[in-house]
């Protein structure tokens, strides 16, 4: 009787041990894809189109080039048609704006059919809605004479308005010294042979501060015979032309 008892509780107690090793097995493996789920970093949210484009949706754009094709030139002249007071000639197309339709923005010479008129730069924007329809929705005048003549010695309008590399690059060496404002060219709009070369360039500046809103201004280069380039003038839009 001892002896069966003595065997029951030795059957015991190897069961126990033999359990309380299976639990520790247990306790020390990690469940399966435990460390993957703890370790695996958050999945980045997808851009937005706005993001990954670089531009608003809605917002003005640049266009890639300022020629004014035939089909500019075309929509240029259905919106201008009928327009009295004044005469406009598209000198560079430089922007552009998708709505329900598309805004149009050019850079004109604008002369007003008065006796002695002056003839100065004057923005211009359009609005062509789905159905090719044209019509006015602003004309900016900038207040700054073209100095555009037959005269010879005077300025000329530009053959085209494409900002070669020579002159971006003769322009980018004569912004390096000057500090406090970024500019980036848009249009060639005029030049006048003297001693070298003058050129008459419409650039977008932007002030180096947080929140700054870039504006249009007419920067004159002048290029020696050797090619030295310096900037004679930076003229804003007339502060009168401005509001």
């Amino acid at each position: 009787m001892n002896d069966r008892i003595i065997r029951a509780i030795a059957l015991v107690l190897v069961l126990l041990m033999m359990l309380g090793t299976a639990a520790c097995g247990n306790a020390a493996q990690p469940d399966a894809g435990s460390e993957t789920l703890a370790e695996a970093p958050a999945p980045a949210e997808e851009a937005s189109a706005e993001e990954s484009s670089g531009s608003l949706l809605g917002g003005w754009s640049r266009p890639d080039s300022p020629v004014i094709t035939d089909e500019l030139a075309a929509v240029f002249q259905k919106g201008m048609e009928g327009l009295a007071g004044a005469n406009y000639i598209p000198v560079a197309y430089i922007g552009r704006q998708i709505v329900s339709g598309m805004n149009h923005e050019f850079l004109c010479r604008e002369k007003m059919v008065v006796p002695n008129a002056v003839e100065t730069y004057a923005v211009v924007r359009l609005y062509e809605n789905l159905e090719g329809k044209v019509e006015i929705s602003d004309i900016r005048d900038s207040g700054v004479k073209t100095w555009i003549s037959d005269l010879p010695g005077g300025w000329s309008q530009a053959d085209s308005p494409e900002v070669t590399d020579e002159l971006r690059t003769q322009l980018e060496q004569s912004f390096e010294s000057m500090l406090g404002a970024d500019y980036k060219p848009l249009a060639l709009l005029g030049t006048q042979v003297v001693a070298g070369m003058n050129y008459c360039v419409l650039c977008e500046q932007t002030v180096v501060y947080p929140g700054a809103e870039s504006e249009y201004v007419f920067v004159y280069l002048y290029v020696d015979l050797d090619g030295n380039p310096q900037i004679t003038d930076i003229v804003r839009f007339a502060e009168e032309a401005a509001e």
